[in-house]
């Protein structure tokens, strides 16, 4: 898996990418694969429709810590109940994070995102600290709700 891993390309809609450049720039997340990996876990327990979407690449599957890698294999078994790796993993990932962000721009973050006329989503300019205090709102509502 290693050399399928190292020239791998994970992508996100074309519309989405402003937003994942936004959230490194002003320093919300360190990573992509950070926000991509949280996107995968918000897009677990979603309605899944069979869309065609148009991706671009948004960083290399090598950045993904074993940690990540080993979340985005428990979603991945949750949906298929097949045991992925490699390019088909990475597939399904883009799947439910794309899921993923579109519930997070439609509900959790949309006081604070920008879309332009050609559906491109930004990030609203000084919203950093609340983008950062409505994620952990959401992420404390969903352990209060299924506490483990």
């Amino acid at each position: 898996m290693s050399g399928q891993i190292s020239s791998l390309r994970v992508r996100v809609r074309k519309e989405y990418l402003p937003f994942y450049k936004d959230l490194l720039k002003r320093k919300v997340f360190k990573e992509h694969n950070e926000f991509f990996t949280f996107c995968c876990t918000v897009g677990r327990d979603l309605f899944e429709k069979e869309n065609k979407l148009s991706l671009v690449e948004l960083c290399h599957a090598y950045t993904f810590s074993e940690y990540q890698k080993t979340v985005l294999k428990c979603l991945a078994y949750e949906k298929t109940k097949q045991i992925l790796d490699g390019k088909e993993l990475f597939l399904k990932a883009e799947q439910l994070a794309d899921l993923g962000f579109t519930y997070l721009i439609e509900n959790v973050l949309k006081d604070f995102v920008l879309i332009n006329e050609q559906g491109e989503v930004s990030l609203n300019p000084g919203k950093e600290m609340d983008v950062q205090l409505a994620l952990s709102r959401f992420v404390s509502q969903k352990f209060a709700t299924v506490p483990f």
